[in-house]
């Protein structure tokens, strides 16, 4: 908001004030890149009483126009940093709500691997149990013509 050039109406001048802040711009000669080099605020100051020098213009309205202008890029950062602050506010309160979701699906796929866990040892403990079936039948099995021998004798 405060680089580059402001042109500011210079009362009793036919000529608006053109008044750079902070920086000049200016290209790299090489690259054709845009530089900026700062400068000495005393610039602006000069550079405002050169107009009223070189055009003409009223001092006192002219420096009433350049501070309206300070106050209102002063109001326009302010409005910029409130918007700033929203947004910071807002990715506060997705950071945590997303904290809270990664916590819940944590939780979620705990139980669901608890849950497999119970089954499966639901599942381990049937087969244990049908092998201790299979072994006895096949004891009563093998038991069973012994059994038909001993009547026959």
């Amino acid at each position: 908001m405060f680089d580059g050039s402001d042109i500011i109406d210079a009362p009793g001048s036919i000529t608006p004030a053109s008044i750079y802040w902070y920086n000049i711009p200016v290209s790299n000669p090489v690259t054709g890149d845009p530089e900026a080099y700062p400068v000495d605020q005393t610039y602006i100051l000069q550079s405002i009483e050169n107009h009223v020098v070189r055009f003409g213009s009223d001092r006192q309205g002219l420096y009433s126009n350049v501070v309206a202008s300070i106050d209102q890029k002063i109001q326009q950062l302010t409005s910029k940093m409130a918007y700033v602050g929203t947004v910071q506010k807002s990715l506060e309160m997705y950071d945590e709500i997303n904290d809270k979701m990664i916590d819940t699906a944590t939780s979620g796929i705990g139980r669901l691997v608890d849950a497999d866990m119970e089954t499966t040892s639901s599942k381990l403990r049937a087969l244990q149990t049908q092998q201790q079936l299979a072994v006895q039948a096949l004891g009563i099995a093998n038991a069973a013509p012994g059994n038909l021998v001993q009547l026959f004798q």
